[in-house]
């Protein structure tokens, strides 16, 4: 069994197919874990994350894909340069496909 396949499940109770469950993620994921640049440096898996206070953002866009693919939904990484961040820097979202297409998604 999945690791995520019980939380995940129990975080989206009551919420619709697809995109409002991805929606949930994102929620537990922002109130759960800070978004702290400059911290996570070493490479750990999804559930290691999980139990961290503190991540950078492809952290919390890999802790998000983990959460979406336990629950059967394609998700995958996005890497890009934000013209908003002071300096500009790379940031890391996730992507989820829901209803046929792909939505973006930030858990930071």
């Amino acid at each position: 069994m999945d690791r995520f396949t019980e939380m995940t499940t129990s975080l989206v109770t009551g919420r619709a197919s697809g995109y409002d469950q991805c929606n949930a993620i994102v929620d537990y994921i922002r109130n759960s874990i800070q978004y702290t640049p400059d911290v996570g440096q070493q490479i750990i898996s999804a559930s290691e994350l999980n139990q961290l206070g503190s991540v950078v953002c492809r952290d919390m866009a890999h802790l998000g894909i983990a959460c979406c693919r336990a629950l059967s939904i394609p998700a995958r990484m996005v890497v890009g340069y934000l013209e908003a961040l002071e300096p500009m820097d790379l940031h890391a979202w996730f992507e989820a496909y829901v209803g046929n297409r792909w939505y973006t998604f930030d858990p930071t």
